[in-house]
């Protein structure tokens, strides 16, 4: 039997609190992945100090790596430090050309969001969003597209990791290339 307060109508601030927390925050400013044109960073921490965070929206534009070999995507990190999670993903990302042929790469020291690169002069655009599912388990999964000299192909990946603890912060990572172009973006909520 239903009391009477379970037949009550929502308050006006408990909507507000309902439907705020299903809005995104604004997109953070463009994060140079080109260090201001030195070439020579692999990894760049996007957020830290975060704290009930369940849900992140990441946007890459026009990112390069200096040399084939590679794929992007994030780490995760926990703890003050922060602590990045370095094992214990289990992530893939694959691309597929308009010939129907790509590559595939397993990942477990980060979340790939990419196939592997096959050329220098590959460009990578695309979003990919992060979602918190309870006890530290975050499931992640990203598109876009592979430029190359006019032809193009599709990319994909994902992947999920459990962290010791409550996230704190977000890298963009290339394996061990660096970046040589590009920015990222990001949101949360």
């Amino acid at each position: 039997m239903s009391t009477d307060s379970a037949l009550a109508p929502a308050s006006q601030q408990s909507i507000k609190a309902y439907a705020d927390s299903l809005h995104w925050g604004a997109w953070s400013s463009a994060n140079d992945l080109t260090n201001g044109g030195a070439d020579d960073i692999s990894e760049l921490e996007l957020l830290s100090g975060l704290s009930g965070v369940n849900e992140i929206e990441i946007i890459w534009d026009a990112v390069s790596l200096a040399t084939a070999g590679d794929t992007i995507g994030v780490q995760l990190g926990t703890g003050a430090g922060p602590t990045y999670t370095t094992s214990g993903y289990l992530a893939s990302g694959t691309y597929v050309n308009a010939a129907g042929s790509g590559a595939g790469t397993l990942e477990t020291t980060f979340m790939g969001l990419t196939g592997l690169s096959s050329t220098a002069t590959n460009t990578y655009s695309g979003r990919a969003v992060l979602t918190h599912l309870g006890s530290n388990l975050w499931i992640g999964q990203g598109n876009g597209a592979m430029i190359n000299a006019g032809s193009g192909a599709l990319t994909s990946g994902g992947g999920t990791v459990t962290l010791s603890g409550q996230l704190t912060a977000i890298k963009f990572i290339s394996g061990s290339n660096n970046f040589d172009g590009g920015n990222v973006y990001i949101r949360y909520r």
